[in-house]
């Protein structure tokens, strides 16, 4: 059965790439949402009622689930099936040591740090908008101004160690697809690898997020 699924799976991949690695995607990155808001302690109280009773409830559930699949699906997906896409089409087969060398270098300062940078920017985004402060048009600018803040913040504490981080798993992950995959599996291969990796880096940004807002509001 497994083996029926696996095939089906690569036989899409091969019709409808694209769609197949944004789904796949999204699927992931939810799920890495899920997994890092438990393993970061962003516990929640949910206030249910219960005949006359009002039963308070802690979960780890999370409203930005959706969003990361969101991100998977429209950023992370197409972002990645276009920049591997492109990675094939400057270094085309047979490639010897040489240029499997420079393929991986080349992946490891473009494609590994912009991935990391649109991660960690989104996570940004969608942890400090807060609709609710917007209510004119004044209103609206400070809030983006105070959200970018909060971007550029994240970016200057995350990204040289999550880049880091890639850095060092990156280069395995390449040596194996190029040794036993096709080029159009590539960003699905990357995106499985990336969910284990993701999920710890991911973890990582919302300890620092919770330090950075608890901080924020000591200071109030």
């Amino acid at each position: 059965m497994l083996a029926d699924l696996n095939r089906k799976y690569l036989d899409t991949l091969e019709k409808r790439p694209l769609a197949t690695k944004a789904l796949t995607a999204a699927i992931l990155n939810g799920l890495n949402e899920q997994l890092a808001t438990y393993f970061a302690g962003e516990s929640r109280k949910t206030t249910i009622k219960i005949g006359c009773k009002e039963v308070q409830l802690s979960h780890f559930l999370t409203k930005r689930v959706p969003l990361m699949f969101l991100y998977g699906l429209l950023i992370n997906g197409p972002f990645s099936h276009y920049a591997y896409k492109l990675l094939h089409l400057v270094y085309r087969p047979p490639l010897g040591p040489r240029k499997r060398l420079a393929q991986i270098l080349t992946s490891l300062v473009t494609i590994t740090p912009a991935i990391s940078a649109l991660m960690i920017s989104y996570i940004s985004l969608i942890s400090s908008t807060n609709i609710a402060n917007v209510k004119d048009l004044s209103s609206a600018k400070a809030e983006l101004l105070d959200v970018l803040k909060k971007i550029k913040g994240a970016l200057q504490k995350s990204l040289v160690s999550v880049v880091r981080s890639s850095w060092i798993s990156s280069p395995i992950f390449m040596l194996v697809a190029q040794s036993f995959l096709k080029p159009n599996q590539w960003a699905v291969f990357f995106n499985f690898c990336y969910f284990v990796l993701g999920t710890y880096n991911n973890t990582i940004i919302k300890r620092r997020l919770k330090e950075q807002s608890s901080n924020t509001e000591k200071q109030k």
